[in-house]
C-alpha cells in the first residue's frame, strides 16, 4: 500500500484553509470589523449622488462615523453651503446626539432649496422625532403647498404630530384629514387621527378611523391592528356599544395575548356591564401574565 507523503498531508490541509479565508471573508473578519458592520448608519442618499458621497456613506456604514465626519467637513472647508455634505452631517451628529447642531445642519441644508423633496421630507421626520420642532414646522409648512400628492401628504402628516406634541389638537385633526384626503391609504395617518377624535371626544368619528386603519393593516402590522381594536373598543364602549367594546377587545388579546393592559381594558368593560365574574377572571389573567412577564 502506498503512503502519502508529510507535505502531501499539509497540502491537504492547508488548501481547504486557504479556500475558506479566500472565498469566506465573513468567517475571518475581526470582531471590532463586524461590529461597526452590525452599528454602521445607513445616511440617506441623494437620488444621484457623487463618488465622494458615495464614499462617505460606506464609511458611515461600516461604523467609521469620525472618518465619515471628517471627510464631511473637508468639504465643507471647500464649501461651506453644499447642501448634501450640511445634510450628511445633520445625520452624522443625530447619530452622535448632537442634536441642536444637527437642527442647525438640517434647517442649513433646507434653506439652500437644494435638496431633493424626499431628502427635505426626511429631514422633517427626523426633527419630528428628536425635538427640533422650529425647523419641522417651518419645512411642513413649505412642503404642504408642493405640487407633488405625496410630499404633500407626508408634510400635513408631520406637522400633524407636531401640532399634537404641541397640544394643539384642533390644528392637528386637520392637518390629518387633509393628509388623509390627499394619499386615503395611510394607515398611520388613520390611527393618530382616530386616537385624536377619542381624545376629543368624537367617538363615531374615531370608530371610522380606526376601522379604516385596521381595514389598511399589513400582515406585518399585527401588533398596530390589536393597538387599533383596542381604541376603537373603547370609543364603542363610550357610544354604549357594549357588545361591539367587547369583540373587539378580545380580538386585541388573541392577536396580543402578553400585552396584560388589553385584559385589564377589557375588565373595565366587563365592570361597566354589570358581569363582575368575567371582570375578576380578566383581573386575574392579567396578573398572571405581567408576573410571566415581569419572571
Amino acid at each position: 500500500m502506498s503512503r502519502r507523503k508529510p507535505n502531501q498531508l499539509w497540502r491537504l490541509f492547508l488548501c481547504p484553509c486557504l479556500c475558506l479565508c479566500v472565498w469566506s471573508p465573513v468567517f475571518v473578519l475581526p470582531v471590532p470589523a463586524r461590529d461597526r458592520m452590525r452599528h454602521g448608519l445607513t445616511l440617506k442618499m441623494p437620488n444621484y449622488p457623487s463618488q465622494s458621497l458615495r464614499n462617505i456613506q460606506r464609511q458611515a456604514a461600516l461604523g467609521l462615523l469620525p472618518q465619515a465626519m471628517a471627510s464631511v467637513e473637508d468639504g465643507l472647508k471647500q464649501n461651506s453651503r453644499d447642501p448634501q455634505l450640511l445634510f450628511f452631517r445633520a445625520q452624522l451628529r443625530e447619530a452622535n446626539d448632537d442634536l441642536e447642531g444637527a437642527e442647525a445642519d438640517y434647517r442649513a441644508a433646507w434653506l439652500t432649496n437644494k435638496l431633493e423633496p424626499d431628502e427635505t421630507m426626511h429631514a422633517a421626520w427626523e426633527l419630528n422625532h428628536f425635538g427640533g420642532l422650529k425647523t419641522c414646522l417651518d419645512i411642513c409648512n413649505q412642503m404642504v403647498k408642493s405640487k407633488n400628492i405625496e410630499t404633500s401628504a407626508r408634510a400635513y402628516f408631520i406637522r400633524g404630530r407636531v401640532r399634537s406634541d404641541l397640544k394643539r389638537y384642533p390644528d392637528a385633526i386637520k392637518d390629518y384629514q387633509e393628509s388623509l384626503r390627499l394619499s386615503p391609504d395611510r394607515m398611520s395617518a388613520n390611527m393618530e387621527l382616530g386616537r385624536l377624535e377619542l381624545n376629543a371626544g368624537q367617538y363615531q368619528a374615531a370608530v371610522y378611523s380606526y376601522t379604516r386603519a385596521i381595514d389598511l393593516a399589513t400582515v406585518k402590522e399585527q401588533q398596530r391592528v390589536a393597538d387599533s381594536l383596542r381604541r376603537r373598543g373603547e370609543a364603542y364602549c363610550k357610544l354604549g356599544k357594549n357588545k361591539e367594546a367587547i369583540d373587539d377587545l378580545t380580538k386585541a388579546i388573541k392577536l396580543s395575548p402578553m400585552q396584560s393592559e388589553l385584559l385589564t381594558v377589557r375588565a373595565e368593560m366587563y365592570k361597566s356591564m354589570k358581569e363582575n365574574d368575567k371582570a375578576e377572571a380578566d383581573l386575574k389573567n392579567a396578573k398572571a401574565v405581567q408576573k410571566s412577564i415581569d419572571f
